[in-house]
Parts: C-alpha cells; structure tokens; sequence
C-alpha cells in the first residue's frame, strides 16, 4: 500500500499461505516465508462410548486445514473450519463426515469457532469481517451472516447459552481478555468476568458457567448469574476441553508420552483416562475439543503435517 495511506493491493505472484515479508535494501527483493500445514479431524471414543476398543479414526479430512469441530444438537451434523476453499470459512457435514458443505463466504475475514444454537437452527462464529474481530450468526441451512457484537474489539470463540438467549463470548474490549455474553438477537453486551476470561460452555443444568482462561492453564467455575470463580480443572488442556452431563471431557497436552483424552467426574471429582492420541493435537490454540450429544463419540484435530519454505520474489515493484 502507499505510504501515504489507501487500499493495500496483494502483490501478484506470491500467492496464499506467506507470512513475514523481508525487502531487500535496493526494494527490488521480497523474501517471505511459506507456511504449509495440513491438520485433520479425528473421532476417538467418548466418556460414555460403547464401542470396542480401538485407535481413533480419521474423520474429516483434506490437504488443509480443518479444526474448530462441534457437534450439532441433535447428533446428526457436525460444524467445523476449514481453509480447504483458500480462506477459513465454517463448514457443515454429516456426523460421518460426508457431504461437506460451505457455510460461509468471507473470504480473507477468517470464520471459525462455529458453536450451534440449542435447537439446532443456527450457528454462531467469529470472523474478522468488518475490521475487528466480532461475534456472527448464520443460519445452519445457509444465507447471510449478522453480526452480532458491536464496536472495535477483539471478539471471539462464542458458546450459546442453554435456552438459547444468550451468547457467551471472551473480548478485550474491558482492556484485559475477559468472558461477556450478548442477547443473541444484538444489543448491549455485559461482563461476566474479571480476573480472566476466554472459553465458556453452560452447564446442562444451566445452573454453572465453566470456562477457560487465555494466559493460564484450567477450566473455572462461576455461578450463572455471575460471581466468584473457581478452580475445578488444574490441567493443561487449551481449548480442547468440553462440557457433558456428568463432567469435563479433556486432552491432558503434557501426559507422556502422549496426549491422553480424559474424563473429569463432577460428582466423584476423579480424572479416568478414556484415550491416547499418538501425534497429538500441537498447536494448543487452534482447534477444540467436541463430545457427541450421548456422549460416545470425542473429536479432535491432529496435526498431520507442517512445514516452511523461504520463498524469494524478484523484481518486487
């Protein structure tokens, strides 16, 4: 772009996935890193699973990226994201893992983290669409996405509330990242946190919030109606943790000698291992972790491959 100001304009011949630019003193260089990866979706037995032992099986899968997996309510469909169209958008298949279809359309604006609402009808996801990150609802069958939250922030990962009123979501809008909820039709946004806030998910009783936090390792309690909260989890599990009836499923990122997916029980406050992953989920911010609705099935991205090339561009104008 002009140093001036103005639109910036792509520069032709790089192409996608550049990262780190570097020119050259005489400007007539550019050398850029090209940063390739290719992460897949996996299913592995769930804290109720009824199935034979096994290894977990790739699911969902292409030569990009595919992460941010949730189940929908009823079992059925399965929302995640995925850059395999050239930019990050929210996909929708079948709880197999058939017939892929693209949600969104927002091309270098990123979608992800979509979290379906109670009845199955919507979809709510972060974007950068607009400038600042934001919190966005689309319809599960397709069309148009709204925005939700307002103003400059930094709003992301959104989890809906039981009866489908309310939308958890963390911002730095406070100055520090904390966890808000929004009415899920828009309006004036409210801070549940303030010591830390990133990751929400309702208890099924809708009696509990439990969350994570962005710079420290655990899932906290508080009531839903706000207050004080509580340690229940001391484990590093990142983002790959979900709510069920009975407890906290979760990968444990430094068991040895790899990661294991676990059952934390709310009432006995034990961990029971259900699982190993042998590559492991490693990059401990991108992605989730999503149980089925009854409980049999978890998902989870492994990362399959990643690599870099330092790429060298000439006659840069």
């Amino acid at each position: 772009m002009s140093i001036s100001g103005g639109e910036p304009e792509p520069l032709a011949g790089i192409g996608q996935d550049a990262y780190s630019p570097a020119v050259s003193p005489r400007g007539n260089l550019l050398a850029y890193t090209q940063r390739l990866a290719n992460v897949n979706i996996w299913r592995a037995k769930g804290p109720r699973s009824t199935a034979q032992a096994g290894s977990p099986v790739e699911l969902i899968s292409s030569p990009r990226q595919q992460a941010d997996e949730q189940f929908s309510p009823d079992g059925k469909r399965i929302a995640f994201a995925s850059d395999r169209s050239g930019s990050f958008e929210i996909w929708v298949c079948n709880s197999d893992g058939s017939s892929p279809v693209q949600l969104t359309s927002v091309g270098n604006a990123f979608a992800g983290t979509p979290h379906w609402s109670p009845d199955g009808r919507w979809i709510a996801f972060d974007s950068r669409a607009g400038g600042k990150a934001g919190i966005f609802v689309a319809s599960a069958e397709g069309g148009e996405p709204r925005r939700v939250t307002d103003g400059n922030w930094g709003d992301l990962v959104p989890s809906w509330s039981r009866d489908g009123k309310w939308i958890y979501f963390s911002s730095n809008r406070s100055g520090d990242r904390e966890l808000w909820k929004v009415p899920a039709g828009g309006g004036q946004a409210a801070q549940l946190t303030q010591s830390g806030g990133f990751e929400a998910r309702e208890s099924k009783d809708s009696k509990w919030i439990y969350y994570s936090k962005f710079s420290e390792q655990g899932i906290w309690k508080m009531p839903i109606q706000g207050g004080t909260g509580t340690l229940v989890l001391n484990r590093k599990c990142g983002r790959f943790w979900d709510v069920t009836d009975q407890g906290i499923c979760f990968i444990d990122l430094d068991a040895k000698p790899h990661p294991t997916i676990n059952a934390y029980n709310f009432d006995t406050q034990r961990v029971t291992r259900i699982g190993t992953i042998d590559k492991g989920p490693r990059i401990e911010n991108f992605g989730a972790l999503a149980v089925s609705p009854d409980g049999q099935w978890a998902l989870y991205p492994q990362v399959e491959r990643v690599e870099s090339h330092i790429m060298l561009a000439e006659n840069l104008h």
